[in-house]
C-alpha cells in the first residue's frame, strides 16, 4: 500500500509539474508571435534608415562625428552590453551565450572597459566574471513593453558622455529561425559607413548613373553636418531597438521549445508512471482476492 501512495505523490506531481510548463509554453508562443508580427516592420524602417544615411554619408565625405568615429586604435575606453535573460526555463540559451562571451571578449591591460548588464542572468554573470566595479549599469528586466524605453536610455547613456567611447559592442542572442538561436557579437562603435561595405546599396538615389546629377537632387535646408549627426543618432538608436528585439524574439523561441520538451517528457514519464500504478495495484487487488479465496471453505 505504502507503493501505490508514492506512486500516486509522483502522478500527482508530474501533473502539476506538466500544467505549469504547459502554461509557459502557451504564453511564450504568444508573446513570440506578438513579436513576429513587428519583425518586418522594424526590419524595413532600420534598413530604409540605414540606406538614407549611407546615401547621404556617400556625398559629404568630410563628415566625420566623434562619438560614432572616435579613431581610437588601442580602444582603451569600450563599452560592454550584455543582453540576457531575466527569468531561467529557456534551455541552454543562456550558457551558451556566456560560454560564446568567454570565447570572444579579450580586454588588455591597457583597457579600461566598461559594462551594461541587461536581464538578472546577465547582472549575475558579470559579477561572476569580477567586473562588477566596472559595470556602468544593469536593467533587471527586457520585455516586449520596455524594449523601445531601454533603447532611448541606452543611446542617452553612450551619446551623452564626454569623453566617448573608443567602441561599443553587444553580445546577445539572435534568432535564426524559430527552432535556432545563437549568440551574436555586433559592433555598432565605431560606426560602419562605408556604403561599399554595406550591402545594402545605396537605395534608389544612388541608382542613378552620374553622381553630380545626384548631388543636384539632394537639397540641404539645414547644415549638412547638422542633419548627419541627427540622422546618425536615429541610425544608432535603430540598431539598438533591432539588437534588443532580436533578442526577445530568440528568448520566447528558446522558452518555447524548452517547455514543449518538458511538456512531452512529462506525458511520457507520466503514462510509464500510470502504467506502474496500475500494476502495483492489480498486483494488490489479486492478492487480496487469492488471499480471501484461500480462506472459504470448499462448496460441494
Amino acid at each position: 500500500m505504502s507503493q501505490l501512495v508514492q506512486l500516486r505523490q509522483k502522478i500527482r506531481s508530474v501533473q502539476t509539474t506538466k500544467k505549469i510548463t504547459h502554461a509557459v509554453r502557451l504564453v511564450s508562443m504568444s508573446l513570440y508571435n506578438k513579436l513576429d508580427k513587428s519583425t518586418l516592420t522594424l526590419k524595413t524602417y532600420t534598413k530604409k534608415l540605414k540606406t538614407l544615411f549611407l546615401g547621404l554619408i556617400a556625398h559629404v565625405p568630410n563628415w566625420k562625428n566623434t562619438l560614432l568615429f572616435p579613431g581610437d586604435a588601442l580602444d582603451k575606453t569600450p563599452l560592454v552590453i550584455i543582453i540576457a535573460t531575466s527569468k531561467g526555463l529557456c534551455g541552454s540559451l543562456n550558457s551558451n551565450l556566456f560560454r560564446y562571451i568567454d570565447s570572444s571578449l579579450f580586454l588588455e591591460k591597457q583597457q579600461e572597459p566598461k559594462f551594461i548588464a541587461i536581464g538578472q542572468r546577465a547582472i549575475a554573470f558579470v559579477k561572476e566574471k569580477g567586473f562588477a566595479h566596472q559595470m556602468l549599469s544593469s536593467y533587471a528586466e527586457l520585455n516586449s513593453s520596455n524594449f523601445i524605453a531601454l533603447a532611448d536610455d541606452l543611446v542617452e547613456k553612450i551619446t551623452n558622455k564626454i569623453s566617448p567611447y573608443s567602441s561599443v559592442t553587444f553580445y546577445s542572442n539572435e534568432a535564426k529561425s524559430f527552432f535556432a538561436q545563437r549568440p551574436c557579437k555586433v559592433s555598432i562603435v565605431p560606426m560602419l559607413a562605408e556604403p561599399s561595405l554595406s550591402g545594402d546599396g545605396l537605395d534608389e538615389m544612388q541608382k542613378t548613373s552620374d553622381s553630380d546629377d545626384l548631388q543636384e537632387l539632394l537639397i540641404w535646408e539645414q547644415d549638412k553636418n547638422s542633419v548627419l549627426d541627427y540622422l546618425a543618432i536615429r541610425y544608432l538608436r535603430s540598431s539598438i531597438i533591432q539588437i534588443l528585439f532580436e533578442s526577445l524574439r530568440a528568448e520566447h523561441a528558446s522558452r518555447f521549445l524548452a517547455m514543449e520538451n518538458s511538456t512531452n517528457n512529462a506525458q511520457k514519464y507520466l503514462e510509464r508512471l500510470t502504467l506502474q500504478f496500475n500494476k502495483v495495484r492489480q498486483s494488490l487487488i489479486t492478492k487480496e482476492v487469492s488471499e480471501l479465496t484461500a480462506g472459504q471453505p470448499v462448496v460441494r
